[in-house]
């Protein structure tokens, strides 16, 4: 099957980013199309269905502090973001008796960047100058997920589903791109990548390109835990552990119905951590002694992930930019405030002009 339509740009994902750039660019008058590897959009920001339960956050989420990006989730959106007080950070060696201490306290960045062996005056510039703050939606990703399904409706975008790419090509006669895969050739005279999308192993345009695919694993799990303890902390990094990287309590986005007297938490883990009963017992007692959970909490059930980090960064995304200014634009994508911020200044006249 071939397609005869030549897009002004194809965006080859479906993440949060790429449902935005869709909509500015189609309220530009372009010919827009996405393509997705998945049988849905959204990527880890899509909700799950685990332990029976219904619109679980899939990863663990927070949005870093970027005041326009806040304001434009805010008011562009609609969304409710709230700041979170909860989140704490247990040291890497205690100090001064301290084993944890809170994200957005004035010393908490100065007492991890000692912690790392860092030069006391850049320690105190960050305690001076740095301050932390972690911010995310009320109601959790559920409510982000909605919004961009109703923006998908809204402005008629054109996704296709299922689309595994096996090569792009470069037409030097008619200036434009073609691109084959298991459905179709689709025609563009540009496309959009992210670090995420997988350039690897295509033929085409990509093979002449000196980068080399990141292989990252960055394993997650949920637990299902029967818990009545009420805890002062609901997200978690840990600087003293070599199995656990973060945890978050992800029961407050959902109804209590739905959870009746449970929890459920994401622990984000190292990346040579491997999935086993003994790892669950390990980290199910960490949460104890940090008083995460209860002493009598019980681990009713988990749900493993083997989740891989984006296989691009920065340099990478430079070096395909260059290679082909006019065919290819890349996009940051990783962390979503950033990445909103990157954009808001091309959407001005879009977005932000148009009530979403």
């Amino acid at each position: 099957m071939s397609r005869s339509i030549i897009y002004d740009k194809i965006l080859i994902g479906s993440g949060l980013i790429f449902i935005l750039e869709a909509i500015h660019l189609k309220l530009l008058g372009k010919k827009i199309l996405i393509i997705e590897k998945n049988n849905n959009f959204g990527g880890a920001w899509k909700p799950i269905k685990v332990f029976g339960i219904n619109n679980v956050e899939n990863a663990i989420h927070y949005f870093l502090p970027n005041n326009k990006a806040i304001n434009f989730i805010k008011n562009q959106l609609n969304l409710k973001v709230i700041l979170k007080k909860k989140k704490f950070i247990f040291l890497k060696r205690n100090f001064f008796s301290i084993s944890n201490i809170k994200y957005d306290s004035i010393f908490s960045k100065f007492i991890t960047e000692i912690q790392k062996r860092k030069n006391f005056f850049f320690c105190l510039y960050k305690y001076l100058f740095y301050k932390r703050k972690s911010f995310y939606l009320k109601n959790g990703s559920i409510d982000l997920y909605k919004k961009i399904k109703k923006l998908i409706v809204k402005f008629n975008l054109n996704i296709l589903y299922n689309i595994k790419i096996s090569e792009i090509k470069l037409d030097n006669h008619k200036n434009i791109l073609n691109i084959k895969s298991n459905k179709a050739n689709f025609l563009a005279k540009k496309i959009g990548i992210t670090h995420s999308t997988d350039i690897f192993g295509l033929k085409g345009i990509f093979k002449d390109l000196n980068i080399k695919k990141k292989v990252v694993p960055r394993p997650s799990v949920h637990f299902l835990v029967e818990d009545n303890f009420i805890s002062e902390f609901e997200e978690c990094i840990f600087n003293d552990s070599r199995v656990i990287k973060y945890i978050h309590d992800v029961s407050n986005y959902l109804t209590t119905a739905n959870l009746k007297n449970n929890k459920i938490f994401i622990i984000a883990l190292k990346s040579k951590i491997k999935k086993s009963k003994n790892i669950f017992k390990n980290i199910f007692q960490i949460m104890k002694n940090k008083k995460i959970i209860g002493l009598d909490a019980k681990l009713l059930d988990t749900y493993w992930q083997d989740i891989y980090l984006p296989s691009m960064n920065d340099k990478d995304l430079k070096i395909i930019k260059k290679k082909y200014p006019n065919y290819i634009d890349c996009y940051k994508s990783e962390d979503f405030t950033a990445s909103l911020y990157y954009n808001l200044g091309r959407w001005k006249d879009s977005l932000m002009a148009n009530k979403l």
